[in-house]
């Protein structure tokens, strides 16, 4: 089910309740606002569905099958064109005319797509990263927005990009799970290496002490890593010479699979497996809120104007005064 509420005061007010139509349905991802309306995707079994429900009342405009079970929120594109990712492909819809416009295959044996796409307007390219199965290693990935076919690419070995990926100005910056940030330089077309192959040119790298298994938070200026230890590092999207961040910060017991958030400067974090709420900026902690004892963050948090706004493990949300 999704809910829209909307801020009164100093309480909220449910605008909206949208259920999906059948019990065996799940929702795989978080909604996407896109030409006014809310996109879903859901799963039943091997197939899934990308459904449209109207911001303002919370009504199912159209459904379509998509075939796949899709695990990112859809990316909108341009001309009502949205990008998804299931477990070996990358797909692009046309809301418009609701129909599959083309699907970027893996070898379901060897590979799995392991980010969200993320949308290149400049160029018009679709970028995601891409995880080795056998060799444990991965790559990221540049296909044409009108296609899909292969515009670029850039392998790794020993770990593979994980959560979101982000442009910064000229590089595309995309942090692997064995601990390396990374800054490619992101081109419309790049030339071919002697054996043929359409590679992209590695700018800078930047090695962590720890793996990483969440996404990264960034700024435009700052890619923000919260690694497997717990430690909160801010690395300059523009590369750090000497391999040194800009600043690292321990985090008390983080909770687990959920990813820091930037606003103003500020990241926001859960503490104390979900208990608590901590804002830090330049690597010193500005404030904490503990929950209550029989309360439990379980989203990553969201601003919202003011607000820094966490889904609670009882189904309530707490918003808090950032």
């Amino acid at each position: 089910r999704v809910v829209c509420v909307k801020r009164r005061g100093d309480s909220a007010e449910r605008l909206w309740s949208y259920r999906l139509p059948a019990a065996n349905l799940l929702l795989q991802a978080r909604p996407t606002v896109s030409g006014g309306l809310l996109l879903l995707v859901d799963s039943g079994g091997a197939d899934g569905h990308l459904r449209a429900v109207s911001v303002d009342r919370g009504e199912e405009q159209w459904s379509m099958p998509l075939q796949r079970v899709v695990r990112e929120r859809p990316v909108p594109g341009e001309r009502g064109v949205v990008y998804m990712s299931a477990r070996s492909a990358v797909i692009a819809v046309n809301t418009e005319q609701r129909r599959l416009v083309w699907n970027h295959e893996l070898d379901p044996g060897r590979e799995q797509v392991s980010t969200p796409p993320l949308w290149d307007a400049r160029h018009r390219h679709v970028i995601f990263g891409v995880q080795s199965r056998a060799e444990g290693g991965g790559r990221v990935v540049a296909v044409s927005a009108e296609d899909g076919r292969l515009a670029w690419e850039e392998r790794f070995t020993g770990g593979a990009p994980v959560g979101e990926m982000f442009i910064c100005g000229e590089t595309v910056v995309s942090v692997l799970s064995n601990g390396i940030v990374v800054g490619l330089f992101r081109m419309r077309k790049l030339p071919e290496s002697e054996e043929g192959e359409k590679v992209a040119r590695c700018l800078w790298r930047h090695t962590l002490a720890a793996g990483v298994s969440v996404g990264a938070a960034c700024d435009g200026t700052c890619v923000y890593v919260l690694d497997d230890t717990g430690k909160l590092h801010a690395v300059s999207t523009e590369g750090n010479p000497g391999n040194r961040a800009l600043w690292s910060r321990q985090v008390e017991m983080p909770a687990r699979g959920v990813a820091p958030v930037v606003s103003d400067r500020k990241v926001y974090v859960l503490e104390e497996l979900g208990r608590k709420v901590t804002a830090v900026a330049n690597g010193l902690k500005v404030w904490s809120y503990s929950l209550p004892d029989d309360c439990k963050a379980m989203t990553r948090p969201c601003v919202v104007g003011d607000l820094v706004v966490v889904g609670l493990e009882d189904g309530r949300l707490l918003a808090l005064v950032r």
